[in-house]
């Protein structure tokens, strides 16, 4: 049987963090930047994140947005909604976009500083003289829903919902809070072994009052961050301190939610990220739905 032929494909690219503050990373905008071609933000991108040349004492932590089953779902609940205003758009004669795509941000600061200054730059290599990619006349922007109120919202999955900044997760939150019923009457209990199994006339239990609420909080979903790799590097430094020191260069392959990362770096540094190979434009995506 003839081997299937490869998707050409970059998988791979070098980002500069530039300093110390937190950055972001959108895999498929710079998988998009150098293959050219849409890379749709809406998948779970399944990476590697590496320390490229690491020169000294190095710290970068790692987070992607939860992948849970209530992420999912507000997101896609948000997004068919915008899917929704697309094929209206269409159905009433309007242009839409060739690489209209719909596209969130990851929390209140990559959302307000999208596709600007918290953007880690992509650069062509590694050597210490880097050149950053250029999007040019490219287009990598936050997707905007009218309002009845004629105001446009943007998104962003974690952060709560204020004015036209729509937080993602939390407005799900709000259309799925059920109320819990928590019963008036309760027993008193019984003591001892023996008397646990009601006799006649006996008096019920505190089983009437018990598992009437979740094990978790009902009203707001949880909007926390996912760890997925903490890299140090002690390169550089001297044999006590490499001695005493763990070292962490690659963070090994994790699924990251819309392909987003943010990334805390200890110090400027060169990383190198890598997107599995696989089926969706030659790399592991799978829709994140």
């Amino acid at each position: 049987m003839p081997q299937k032929a490869k998707y050409p494909v970059v998988r791979k690219f070098t980002i500069d963090t530039d300093g110390t503050s937190d950055i972001y990373v959108d895999i498929g905008k710079n998988l998009s930047m150098i293959n050219h071609r849409l890379y749709r933000q809406g998948r779970s991108y399944r990476v590697r994140v590496s320390l490229t040349a690491p020169t000294g004492s190095q710290i970068a932590a790692i987070t992607t947005l939860p992948d849970t089953w209530w992420a999912r779902r507000a997101y896609n609940k948000v997004r068919t909604i915008w899917m929704m205003r697309i094929g209206s758009m269409k159905e009433a004669g309007a242009a839409v976009g060739r690489w209209n795509d719909f596209k969130v941000g990851y929390d209140n600061s990559h959302h307000d500083n999208f596709g600007s200054t918290k953007d880690a730059e992509m650069v062509t290599d590694a050597t210490g003289t880097q050149t950053a990619f250029s999007l040019g006349n490219g287009e990598w922007n936050l997707s905007e829903l009218l309002d009845n109120d004629g105001n446009n919202n943007s998104f962003r999955m974690l952060g709560t919902t204020s004015g036209t900044e729509f937080g993602v997760i939390d407005s799900y939150s709000h259309v799925t809070n059920v109320f819990s019923p928590d019963p008036d009457e309760t027993g008193t209990g019984s003591n001892a072994y023996s008397d646990l199994l009601l006799g006649e006339g006996g008096d019920d239990s505190d089983m009437d009052d018990q598992g009437d609420y979740p094990p978790y909080n009902e009203v707001d979903f949880p909007q926390h961050e996912v760890l997925q790799a903490q890299l140090t590097a002690v390169y550089g430094l001297g044999a006590a301190e490499t001695a005493a020191g763990i070292q962490r260069l690659s963070s090994g392959y994790f699924d990251a939610p819309l392909g987003l990362l943010r990334i805390t770096p200890g110090a400027s540094m060169e990383m190198t990220i890598e997107v599995q190979e696989g089926d969706y434009k030659g790399v592991n995506a799978p829709a994140w739905e």
